[in-house]
């Protein structure tokens, strides 16, 4: 299919996409909110329950790299039914978790689910539109795992007043179950026929990420795929502690900043999809670097409140216009792979994401919120500069897609 026919496609595939991404991120993260009483309901202390969220942020990232394989070779509607039908057994195993090797399998499971919910969505926006097109369908999937954090968790702590968290995470089951289904009836039917085959061979599974990996410009740009999450997580994780500890501010306070976070990182999802005329890998870096910047200040600087509200706000802006210009950089150079591209760097993002809080985790030990932010900084820099790749040219650029059945097989009818 040509790129003009590819740009005059319609954006309604993104709708039951845009949901997937929402659904499987909250159920990641939906957690948050509720980790003292899972605790107490468990036996066990929150930390422990803190560590099964990295445990699942864990098996998202290794989980991907065997996704975006897979959907080649099974279709993309086929595989996201499955993974919203495995998110939804996680979610339900939550809820019904008796102890905590029972809950490590539970958000493992959920884990699985969430590296199909995450990386196929991207992947499928990233396939199905070209140019401006794909910009916009990028930052929409981006912008609605992000309303999971401004809307979705919101909406978990108003399900479990009258039904405790238990009951919240069974609604969220069941709200997977009926957005698969929406993807099976909005989505066009897979065109290949998965058999043994498909699944045999672990040489040729990972066989497409060879041409990915070869690519040094690509090797680079999935660096700062590693080091923005990481950066972001590092500082988000702690962000409520150093203002309970450090400000006396209270937990509605923190809510509220987490609130903002959450807005601000939507809005830079959006406006990313209006930079297309400006270099991707120049406002990459540049945000990245913002994003470092603003959480150092936030941090170190002494303000009161209300101004480290403004400033971590202004770093989750500058990092959800990063993340999206990352995507588009890794799609304008990806050529026919670009489906297992855009799954790799969900994948990465995952694996980021468990990086930077465990090293914030061992920073903050060793010399306070201080040393977080000073770190977490150093990696936004680092990232910035290995994301300087500067735009595909000629023939170091990869051939551009054509119409594979991989492609085929999502197009919208």
């Amino acid at each position: 299919m040509n790129q003009e026919r590819q740009q005059e496609r319609s954006l309604l595939p993104l709708i039951p996409l845009g949901l997937a991404a929402f659904a499987g991120f909250l159920n990641l993260f939906g957690m948050n909110p509720f980790f003292v009483s899972i605790a107490d309901d468990i036996g066990t202390n929150v930390s422990m329950v803190g560590y099964t969220s990295t445990i699942a942020l864990v098996v998202t990232g290794v989980a991907g790299l065997i996704v975006g394989p897979i959907a080649e070779r099974v279709g993309i509607r086929r595989i996201l039914i499955a993974g919203l039908i495995l998110a939804s057994g996680g979610a339900v195993a939550t809820a019904v978790a008796i102890n905590t090797e029972t809950l490590v399998l539970a958000r493992a499971l959920a884990g699985i689910g969430g590296s199909i919910t995450g990386g196929v969505t991207v992947s499928a926006a990233a396939i199905l539109y070209a140019g401006r097109q794909r910009q916009r369908a990028l930052a929409i999937i981006s912008a609605s795992a992000a309303m999971a954090v401004v809307i979705g968790v919101f909406l978990m702590t108003l399900m479990a007043d009258p039904f405790g968290w238990r009951g919240a995470y069974i609604i969220l089951g069941g709200a997977l179950l009926v957005i698969g289904l929406l993807n099976r009836i909005l989505l066009a039917p897979d065109e290949q026929r998965p058999s043994r085959e498909s699944f045999r061979g672990v040489k040729q599974l990972f066989s497409a990420y060879r041409p990915l990996l070869g690519d040094r410009s690509l090797r680079r740009l999935f660096t700062g795929a590693l080091l923005h999450p990481a950066t972001l997580n590092g500082t988000t994780a702690y962000a409520g502690a150093f203002l309970i500890s450090q400000h006396d501010t209270s937990t509605q306070f923190v809510g509220l900043v987490f609130s903002v976070i959450g807005i601000t990182y939507f809005v830079g999802n959006l406006i990313a999809a209006q930079l297309g005329g400006v270099p991707q890998h120049m406002v990459f870096s540049i945000g990245v670097l913002l994003m470092g910047g603003f959480w150092l200040a936030g941090y170190v600087v002494p303000v009161p409140p209300f101004a480290i509200t403004a400033l971590f706000g202004m770093a989750t802006f500058a990092a959800g216009i990063a993340w999206v210009t990352l995507l588009n950089s890794v799609a304008d150079r990806a050529g026919e792979n670009v489906g297992t591209a855009m799954v790799f760097s969900a994948s990465l993002m995952s694996f980021g994401g468990a990086l930077g809080i465990g090293l914030s985790a061992g920073l903050l030990d060793i010399s306070g919120y201080a040393g977080v932010a000073i770190g977490m900084a150093v990696l936004a820099t680092i990232g910035a500069i290995v994301g300087w790749v500067g735009p595909p040219t000629g023939a170091a650029a990869p051939a551009p897609s054509t119409a594979t059945s991989y492609e085929r097989a999502t197009e919208f009818s």
